[in-house]
This record gives C-alpha cells, structure tokens and sequence, in this order.
C-alpha cells in the first residue's frame, strides 16, 4: 500500500475514531477493516447521545421559545407604534409647508374629527387633539401650541410646536 494511502486512510481513521490495522498482512490491507477503538478507556467510548440528552436539549429549546416568543410579538408591537408615531410627527411639521403650498389656511383641533380639509393621512389607531387650535395661514406661518398623542385611545406623547415653523418637538 502506498504511503499517501496510508496517510488517507490514518486520516479518515481520525475523523471516524477508529485505526486501521497497517501491520497486518496484505489481504487485511485490501480490506481495510476498521477497528473501533476507544481514545479514552477509562471513560468508556460512546457513539452518540442518550435519550435523556436529547430530552432535555429538546426540553432547553422549549423554554427558551416560550420565553422568546412573546417578548419578540411585544417588541414588533412597539416598534409599530414608534415607526407611526415618527410618521405622524412628520406629518405635523410639514403642515406649514402644506398650507402655503395649498394657499389655504387652517386650524387644527382634533384630528381625524375634524373638518377644514388638513392634509394629515394618520394611522387609524392614533389621534391628535389639541389644547387650543393649532393655527396655520396660507403663508406657511404656524401660531404654536400644544399638542396631544393619543394611541389606541391611551395617552402616548405630549408635543409642543413653537411659532413660526410649528416643528414637533417631544415634550
């Protein structure tokens, strides 16, 4: 046999965990038996796991999805509501700019109750209503005032919008 086969086979013997018998005659050569053989005998030579390893991995992986589970739909819920609040509050700071952009003035109270054509397009969970009308002229200019977030009828964010460009700033 040559010795890049010996080399090969010494190489596959590590990998499976066995030795291969080179000193025996030639027609065990061309075999190529595989002797199992264990490296630590004082340990005794396991060839897989036991069904009570398996269990408990199996048993690990379960608590660990229970406790998972509903932290990760939490999470997707909250980063929900911080994507369509940030949505509305830019919706509020180009409200000036709108105005003008329209050439119509108009005041903001309560939104979505109500009239005076606002060109504010919110999620159906969120509401805005404000302390004392919101004025805005066709000019662009913003009077300021105070307003409120609500989200599925909870108060969620109070926002103050100072004259003249009403920009929402988080109070």
């Amino acid at each position: 046999m040559s010795i890049i086969r010996k080399e090969v086979m010494r190489d596959y013997q590590f990998i499976c965990g066995g030795l291969f018998n080179f000193e025996a005659n030639s027609t065990e050569n061309q075999d190529a038996r595989l002797q199992t053989r264990c490296p630590f005998p004082n340990f005794g030579c396991m060839q897989g796991y036991t069904l009570l390893e398996t269990l408990m991995v199996l048993v690990l992986a379960g608590l660990l999805a229970g406790f998972a589970i509903p932290r990760l739909a939490s999470m997707f819920t909250s980063i929900q509501s911080a994507s369509e609040r940030d949505d509305v509050l830019n919706q509020i700071g180009k409200l000036g700019y709108a105005a003008y952009a329209s050439g119509l003035g108009f005041e903001l109270m309560e939104f979505p109750n109500s009239t005076g054509g606002i060109p504010l397009e919110i999620p159906s969970d969120w509401q805005i209503k404000a302390d004392f009308p919101i004025v805005y002229r066709s000019s662009g200019v913003c009077l300021g005032g105070f307003l409120t977030l609500f989200y599925n009828s909870d108060v969620h964010l109070r926002v103050h919008l100072r004259p003249p460009h009403c920009i929402p700033e988080i109070k």
